[in-house]
């Protein structure tokens, strides 16, 4: 083992001693809420001895401190851990909630509808089928582009003159590029994990299929515009639901989270979208 990775275990190792200790929890709790606070507020607050005290706050070196004016408070480090603590905290107390009436029926059986993390999680662990769906999901993209003249781009469409047909092509792929990075980024500020695999990769595109399946069939029937219109956006709230679970299944985000991420990626697709649409001729 290297020293890097002896010392990362050791920092596991202290961050699981301090999160299963309730005095350190409630000194990190404490000083996380309120900043900064004295040897004898913590005593107080605590009631427990000074010779305890000391024990536990030797046994969170790294993660407390003490200020110019000799009280002590949370480190960088602290602070992140007190972070996760609370979310944590959350989270269990979320899922131990007992849900009734409405809530109840929205979580068993809307919400498994809107975020499909059953259909998503197929691909976990499963790179032969995730390069099978990728290819598919990545051709069904393209022939989307070529074959009509409107060109998906991130979760919003583009419409394109005639002459320009084959620009579609371009606009997906880096459609899908800049979708992937906004979504990235968004999920890293979040807490989500940064391992990338293909079957995440694969995911993406799954979650985008819709999209391209929808400019196909729009193509093909000629419905009302008003018609067309409502069905896209019954469209992009699929296509969100896929890239929620997505993230959910594969970086390890709450649901809520995960949607945070995915708003903001159709934000910005609708932003970008209108910006693009007025440089087309």
């Amino acid at each position: 083992m290297s020293n890097e990775e002896a010392s990362q275990n050791i920092g596991q190792e202290v961050v699981f001693e301090i999160l299963s200790n309730p005095v350190k929890r409630s000194i990190l709790r404490i000083l996380g809420e309120r900043g900064e606070v004295s040897f004898t507020e913590l005593k107080t607050e605590l009631k427990t001895s000074t010779g305890n005290l000391y024990y536990n706050l030797d046994g969170m070196a790294g993660f407390v401190t003490k200020n110019e004016k000799r009280k002590y408070m949370l480190t960088e480090k602290g602070l992140k851990l007190y972070r996760f603590m609370i979310d944590e905290d959350a989270r269990v107390r979320s899922m131990l909630m007992e849900k009734k009436g409405f809530l109840a029926y929205i979580e068993k059986y809307v919400l498994p509808v809107l975020v499909p993390e059953n259909i998503v999680a197929v691909l976990y662990n499963e790179k032969t089928l995730s390069l099978i769906v990728l290819v598919a999901a990545f051709l069904g993209g393209l022939v989307s582009s070529v074959a009509t003249y409107r060109a998906i781009f991130m979760l919003d469409q583009l419409f394109l003159p005639a002459s320009m047909q084959l620009l579609g092509i371009a606009i997906y792929l880096i459609g899908v590029a800049m979708l992937v990075g906004v979504i990235e980024l968004a999920q890293r500020i979040l807490g989500g994990h940064t391992k990338w695999s293909l079957e995440y990769i694969a995911a993406v595109f799954v979650a985008t299929l819709p999209l391209s399946l929808f400019n196909l069939l729009e193509s093909l029937l000629p419905l009302d515009v008003f018609i067309l219109n409502i069905l896209f956006r019954i469209i992009q709230i699929s296509a969100m639901g896929l890239l929620t679970a997505t993230l959910s299944v594969f970086r390890g985000l709450p649901k809520d989270r995960a949607f945070i991420c995915v708003f903001g990626a159709y934000y910005s697709s609708f932003m970008l979208s209108l910006g693009l649409q007025r440089m087309l001729p």
